[in-house]
């Protein structure tokens, strides 16, 4: 579906009026007047106009993943799940966690032993698994959210400071333009990943100081990605959030600190995993929150961008895990879609993950068996086998738009 056109009804259906007594002492209630068998009041046969060529807003799909179709680990290791990720409708991927594939320590070794090699030599690169995966993503027919960065690893975490930050910037350079930053093949980069976090960016010993040193590093690498490469979309980091407030908190303060660098900022990114099991409306809420952040800090064009999202994380004991597989988590897919559509300006929106992981229970939106879980289902425009019952199964509470549905929200490239 390419946009949303306006429908116009026909002028010439009017309102007709039946004959019936006019007399005062006639006084029926509607319960009464629907009882009759011939209603006071009738229409002429509906008659709708559809006008195609009156484009109202472009619709952009939110239905994107992280990972995947190339399996890098796992029961399905090696394959390419291109069948499944065209049956979800997959229409964008983000290379993050891909556990080799695109990950820094792949592409460039040097990066685990303090970014001593010489960025310049191309004999220092290797791009071979990761060619595979970015191939694998367009040959299912989507586009590449290319994540600059290291995948998760709490038991040997790739989250050491590099001493420079200009190596970082010309390994990102030459990442770019070996997947065609320049001719329009891979437009869309995104400077790390959760950096207010140790396990990507190490905190110690002063939370404060490293986040600003974090800064200093988009800075210098959005800056040299964008004047080489002035087609792309730059943006990050990829904020892991938590909270709605400190996810609003984390916003402003990365927004900030590019208006004050003259970093460019072509789109924010965020993560959010249902902390605090708020019901789908929450993704919404928060990502208007997020949007007042680049809106006050000088950048009303930035891009929206829910990078990870799920109904809830693994790690969260007693928060529903069965809605990262069951009927209740299709339905939590689908009402939390609907509620960015019409309740927030996010553009792009990557569920975490598309493909097998931790798991016939876990992230993943692929069983071992290679089968599409029922929320991988539901990611579908059109989920043919997610039968209507479940639309009800949310509690009366969850039922509900978010509070500040009435904020003017749109979104600032076009879409609605």
């Amino acid at each position: 579906m390419r946009g949303h056109y306006r429908v116009r009804p026909n002028p010439s259906r009017k309102l007709t009026r039946n004959a019936a007594p006019t007399s005062p002492s006639l006084r029926l209630s509607l319960p009464a007047a629907l009882a009759l068998s011939t209603p006071l009041w009738t229409a002429a046969e509906p008659h709708l106009t559809v006008d195609a060529n009156d484009l109202v807003a472009h619709v952009t799909p939110l239905s994107g993943v992280n990972c995947g179709p190339l399996e890098a680990r796992g029961p399905l290791e090696g394959q390419v799940l291109e069948e499944q990720y065209r049956e979800m409708g997959i229409p964008l991927v983000r290379t993050h966690d891909m556990y080799g594939p695109c990950d820094f320590e792949t592409i460039f070794p040097s990066s685990l032993t303090g970014w001593s090699a010489a960025p310049y030599d191309h004999s220092n690169y290797d791009f071979d698994w990761s060619d595979e995966a970015v191939e694998a993503i367009e040959g299912a027919g989507a586009e590449v959210m290319f994540r600059l960065g290291h995948s998760w690893n709490t038991a040997d975490p790739r989250n050491s400071h590099p001493p420079d930050f200009g190596v970082v910037a010309h390994v990102c350079k030459h990442i770019a333009k070996h997947y065609g930053a320049d001719t329009g093949r891979v437009t869309f980069w995104e400077i790390w990943n959760e950096p207010d976090i140790t396990t990507f960016w190490d905190q110690h010993p002063n939370p404060e100081q490293a986040i600003r040193k974090f800064y200093t590093l988009y800075s210098i690498c959005a800056k040299q990605l964008k004047g080489k490469f002035p087609g792309i979309m730059v943006g990050g980091p990829g904020m892991a959030g938590g909270a709605t407030t400190q996810i609003a908190a984390d916003a402003h303060a990365f927004a900030r600190a590019c208006k004050i660098k003259g970093a460019p900022l072509d789109f924010y990114s965020w993560h959010s995993y249902n902390r605090d099991a708020g019901g789908p409306y929450i993704l919404a809420e928060q990502a208007q929150a997020v949007r007042e952040a680049p809106d006050t800090e000088g950048f009303p064009h930035t891009i929206n961008v829910l990078g990870e999202w799920n109904a809830c994380n693994v790690h969260n004991t007693g928060r529903r895990r069965d809605l990262l597989w069951n009927m209740d988590g299709a339905a939590f897919t689908a009402t939390a879609l609907i509620y960015l559509h019409e309740h927030s300006d996010v553009k792009y929106a990557c569920h975490y993950r598309g493909d097998f992981h931790s798991g016939d229970q876990g992230h993943g939106l692929i069983n071992s068996d290679g089968s599409i879980k029922l929320p991988g289902l539901a990611l579908h425009p059109r989920p043919r086998r997610i039968p209507a019952a479940c639309r009800g199964y949310l509690p009366a509470a969850h039922r509900r738009p978010p509070v500040s549905a009435t904020l003017g929200v749109r979104r600032p490239d076009g879409g609605c």
